[in-house]
Parts: structure tokens; sequence; C-alpha cells
């Protein structure tokens, strides 16, 4: 049976780590953070780690080294022990180009983007309990941002509401990930 690695999306705010979290501990599996490794660049190299600059070296990361170089450096970084084909949750994914380059790289495991959708009011107080006065405009203005919310909600694979309990959350993707195992075992998802 091949592995699934499970690839969350979502705008600022949206739960995605929670969510990431509570997966990574009911499938027992490694946990990779896009944002986790930014954070880690950035700290190496002086940066200042507010969200427009990780946004910039984030997005500054892929046009350098290309999608497939940075998915790589990620995938070391955060998951060290992952072999292709096992199952695996990452966290953060902000571009069209790295869930194209992540199903290659993960094969024969099958990448899965799961998007995380939450309305703006939640999204703001939990901005405000994680920084203070928040700011979503600025924040959603980042062309990740828009990209995020153009491009990678459209070709999810599986849409969560992060309103609802994680615990709900979570069994609604295993209950996902089971009925997709059978059709893949079947031969009908590629």
């Amino acid at each position: 049976m091949r592995g699934i690695v499970l690839g969350l999306s979502g705008q600022i705010a949206s739960g995605k780590s929670t969510i990431a979290r509570a997966l990574t501990e009911v499938i027992r599996c490694e946990r990779v953070s896009f944002g986790g490794y930014v954070r880690k660049v950035a700290a190496s190299q002086g940066y200042n780690e507010d969200r427009r600059t990780l946004q910039d070296l984030g997005q500054d990361l892929i046009e350098e080294l290309g999608a497939e170089q940075f998915c790589i450096e990620v995938l070391r970084d955060q998951a060290p022990t992952f072999v292709p084909g096992k199952n695996l949750v990452i966290e953060g994914i902000r571009h069209a180009e790295v869930v194209e380059a992540l199903s290659f790289l993960v094969q024969p495991s099958a990448l899965a983007l799961v998007f995380v959708q939450v309305d703006e009011r939640t999204r703001r107080n939990r901005l405000a309990l994680r920084e203070g006065e928040p700011s979503l405009e600025k924040a959603d203005e980042h062309d990740t941002e828009q990209q995020v919310r153009r491009a990678l909600q459209g070709c999810a694979d599986l849409t969560l509401v992060s309103t609802r309990p994680s615990g709900e959350l979570v069994r609604k993707v295993l209950a996902w990930m089971r009925d997709e195992r059978a059709l893949w075992e079947s031969g009908g998802w590629q």
C-alpha cells in the first residue's frame, strides 16, 4: 500500500498548523513546516522575522532555488527520515509550483492538497492572539497570499472549515483518506 502526503494550504491564521499537528499525532508520521524552514533560514541569515520579511524570503528562495530544489531542502531539513512511499504531513504550502514539485518528489506516495478555510473574523482574532494588532489586509496583499487564495484553493483535493473542532476535522481527513485509498487500490485514482 502506498503512502499519502497531506499538504495543507490556506490563508494566514486559517488553522493549518493546529490541524497538521493533530494529523501527525493520529497518523504517526513526520510533519514538515514550510514556514518553520523559512524562519530557520531567516534566523541563520540574520533577517528580521516579521511576516513581510518571511513572505519575501520564502518567495526569494523559490525563485533562486526553483520549486523542486526548495522542496528538497525543506524535506531534508524538516523530515530527514522521510522516505517516498511513506505518509507525511506538510503544512504551509503557498505556491502552485510547490504542489507540482512535491507531487513528483514524494512518489510513490500520493500528494493530496488539503485547503483549510476560515472566515475573516476568526482569522483576525487568531492573528490578534499571536501577533497583537492584526493586519490581515497587509498580510493578504503579498503575492504568495494571492496565490493561496486564487490557485491553491481551486485545486485542493479536500477543503476543511477550521472553525470546526480539530478532532472532527481529523476524522474528516481520515475518512477521506480511507475512501481515496480504496479508489487507489482499485486503480481508479492516479
